[in-house]
Formats: structure tokens, sequence, C-alpha cells
């Protein structure tokens, strides 16, 4: 086994994409998909605050399908715009709703229209799905 050592650290000046996805439909019982909807919101917020150099973000919310979808913005206002509005009036969770990852990453990838190696995928969720991908016949 062969370690490697970083040595240093360069911050890469040019842009970056991010979609953010978020599952609103946890898999699990009421109590514990109360817990993760927090950590949930907590890590998508801290994301978009954090305002990351160089960086654009949109976000996708899905449970069986893409729900809401915010495009890139500049400063990433749409996005905060979208979260205090959820804030004052969050969804209501439906237990038992499927979750459709594989149908999310492919909105987010459309998303980013040409993607390179500066842009990514954030995914948050509990790495479920149990809905169906027709397109290309992955999950349950």
């Amino acid at each position: 086994m062969m370690i490697r050592t970083v040595i240093s650290i360069h911050p890469d000046p040019s842009p970056r994409k991010i979609v953010v996805l978020w599952t609103s439909a946890p898999a699990c019982p009421a109590k514990v998909a109360g817990e993760k909807a927090i950590m949930a919101w907590g890590l998508v917020s801290h994301v978009v605050l954090s305002q990351l150099p160089n960086t654009s973000l949109a976000l996708l919310t899905f449970d069986d399908t893409v729900r809401d979808r915010v495009d890139f913005s500049p400063e990433n206002r749409a996005i905060v715009k979208y979260l205090t509005q959820r804030q004052r009036t969050p969804p209501r969770q439906s237990q038992n709703k499927k979750t459709a990852i594989y149908d999310s990453i492919l909105a987010a990838a459309a998303m980013l229209h040409s993607p390179d190696s500066a842009n990514s995928i954030l995914l948050i969720s509990d790495g479920q799905t149990t809905a169906a991908c027709p397109r290309y016949g992955y999950g349950p």
C-alpha cells in the first residue's frame, strides 16, 4: 500500500456550478423523518448561505418525482428566496412517499447543460430509491 501526502493546496479560481438535490420524502418512520428533515434543512441552508466563491447553485427537491426546481441565479438569490418562503410554509410531510433518486440525478445533470469537472451534484437524501426510473430501468 502506498501512502501519499498532500504538500499544498491551491484554490481554483475557475467558476463552478453545484446542483443541490434534496429529498422531501425520507423513507423512515415519522419521528426519524422529522429529525432527518431538520438535519437536511440545516445542511441545505449551510451550503446556500456559505457564499462559496465563484460558485453558482441550483436546487431540485424531489420525492416520487422532481417537485421544485430553482435554477442558477446571481449570488444564489433565487435559492435564498425559495428557502425563505419554504421556511415560512413548509410542505406537508407525507408518509410512505416514494423517492426517485435516479430521476432527480438525471434532472440535475440536465441543469448543468454541458457538465465538466468544475460542476457537481450534491445529493441530500437518506440514500434509498424506492421509485423506478422507467427511462433507464433502475430502481425497484
